[in-house]
């Protein structure tokens, strides 16, 4: 292959590529990703309400930094949930992740778990993962949604299976209990 061949295909190559690129608005996914993190707070701490009127337990929160690829730096809520001497941390990974739209970890002196954002039907990680395979030059279409998706909070259990449980009163004590080491 000539150097002007070489040139000419790298040219097509890289004009093939940024015609496959959608357009992504990191600003617009990042407001999206920490609205999505308020109503989670605002869920739980609904679901904790009695708790925390009747000075059982306390709702805190604060600011942690997160860099994540392509959103780039930015600050995000931690919610701090303290009964008695223990402290149980709701702390944002991130938005852009494989197999949700946004994952919260929940730790503690005991067993962490995961909460993630995905749709209200999945019930596990591996049904919420699509690959596509190209053969060849030609470039597989994209996906088209068949659907609008509703957003839904549910608790992941522990890879490698991840099954998802809705996010509920019962479920959050449960990982809360886990969290605290109970």
């Amino acid at each position: 292959m000539t150097k002007t061949s070489q040139n000419n295909a790298f040219e097509k190559f890289v004009k093939r590529q940024q015609a496959t690129v959608p357009s992504f608005d990191a600003a617009k996914r990042r407001a999206w990703w920490l609205g999505r993190l308020a109503g989670l707070y605002k869920q739980i701490g609904s679901f904790l309400k009695p708790y925390v009127d009747s000075n059982q337990m306390r709702l805190g929160n604060t600011e942690i930094d997160l860099n994540e690829h392509l959103i780039g730096a930015y600050r995000a809520p931690r919610l701090t949930l303290t009964i008695g001497r223990q402290e149980v941390l709701f702390t944002p990974v991130g938005t852009m992740m494989i197999g949700c739209s946004g994952r919260v970890d929940v730790l503690g002196p005991g067993v962490p778990s995961r909460l993630v954002l995905v749709d209200k039907g999945t019930r596990s990680a591996r049904s919420s993962i699509r690959v596509s395979v190209n053969i060849g030059s030609q470039l597989a279409p994209p996906p088209t949604p068949e659907r609008q998706i509703e957003w839904a909070w549910k608790v992941a259990s522990a890879p490698p299976e991840m099954a998802y449980v809705d996010l509920t009163q019962e479920s959050l004590k449960l990982v809360i209990m886990r969290a605290a080491d109970v």
